[in-house]
């Protein structure tokens, strides 16, 4: 694996070419993991199956780890962060929790507790303030004895945890769950009665509402934009098109960008979109990936995260964004979610 995600000429030449003006000397990374391996469980074949993802991060992605992709992916760039840990409620999450508070100084680094929705109120308000979490990663994985499918938003976190954060002025970063993603009329409306009830928490949409294919975005972005208070992350997301959707209704002044490491460091190539759907081209060795091309052809691939990049200025360039507004993106939302204001 580190050969293969060594920095190589192809690299540098994508940089040159498709990046180097788009991004800053400062970066706030808004989202991404980091855990060691004796916090995760083995990746069987149900994991696999639960989550793509996984065989990527898996088994380790210890800080130092992160730290070397910032400097080798950002080398122009001083990044900072909010990360959390793994989401399996088969995994040690709490101890990975506490992993990452102890990294979190707050300057540069700051973390999320990954949720458990059964956790009481006042043993949560206990957690979040020894350890200086600037809030909570709510999952789909995290809510007992359901599938994705049938999980609902508002079982991932109890009212009593949202008195927690709204007492706390605190974040909750949100993976919205099931097949019709961000699209839910249900998931909407949660998001929307949450936003005017705890109007002294911060919502974060994850992954644009994982609208990874432009239909969901299409679908959904003009009604999210009227939810007062509501941000998102765009980590994850590839496709030029609900890039310049999501700042044409949206507005890049609610958008934080993320890379969500080390799923975007760890693979090289691209992502097709087919209708809804959307299939990763990679030459990784994961065992979910039997669409390859001819060794030449994978050998002109870069990172993930560069391409994400380069869909992201694509986007921004068709809705006509600013500097200013690209600064927003890359970093000051962030600064101003942290700081409260």
């Amino acid at each position: 694996m580190s050969d293969y995600l060594a920095y190589r000429d192809v690299d540098r030449a994508f940089y040159e070419n498709h990046l180097r003006d788009l991004v800053p000397a400062r970066l706030f990374d808004a989202h991404m993991h980091v855990h060691l391996a004796q916090h995760v469980p083995p990746l069987t074949d149900e994991l696999r199956a639960r989550n793509w993802a996984g065989a990527v991060s898996h088994p380790a992605y210890p800080v130092e780890a992160a730290e070397a992709d910032y400097a080798k992916l950002f080398h122009a760039s001083e990044v900072s962060r909010l990360q959390f840990g793994t989401i399996y409620r088969e995994a040690d999450f709490e101890a990975c929790n506490d992993y990452n508070a102890a990294h979190a100084d707050q300057r540069r680094v700051w973390t999320l507790l990954v949720l458990d929705p059964t956790l009481p109120a006042d043993r949560l308000r206990e957690r979040l303030l020894a350890g200086r979490f600037s809030g909570v990663k709510p999952y789909w994985s995290m809510v007992p004895g359901k599938a994705e499918a049938d999980v609902k938003l508002d079982e991932m976190i109890s009212p009593e945890q949202l008195e927690v954060l709204d007492d706390l002025g605190l974040i909750a970063t949100i993976h919205v769950p099931g097949p019709e993603r961000i699209r839910d009329a249900h998931t909407r409306q949660v998001l929307r009665d949450w936003c005017a009830r705890y109007r002294n928490a911060r919502f974060v949409v994850a992954h644009l509402g994982r609208a990874y294919a432009f239909p969901f975005a299409r679908d959904t972005f003009a009604d999210l934009a009227t939810i007062d208070g509501l941000l998102f992350d765009c980590c994850a997301v590839l496709n030029p098109d609900v890039f310049e959707l999501a700042f044409r209704t949206i507005g890049p002044q609610r958008i934080l960008w993320g890379t969500d490491f080390p799923v975007l460091s760890r693979m090289r190539g691209y992502r097709v979109w087919e209708g809804e759907t959307y299939r990763n081209i990679t030459s990784a060795d994961y065992p979910w990936n039997t669409d390859r091309q001819p060794p030449e052809v994978e050998a002109q691939y870069t990172y993930f995260i560069y391409e994400a990049l380069k869909g992201m200025r694509e986007g921004a360039e068709r809705a006509g964004l600013t500097t200013a507004d690209l600064e927003d993106v890359f970093g000051a939302n962030a600064y101003r979610l942290l700081a409260g204001g």
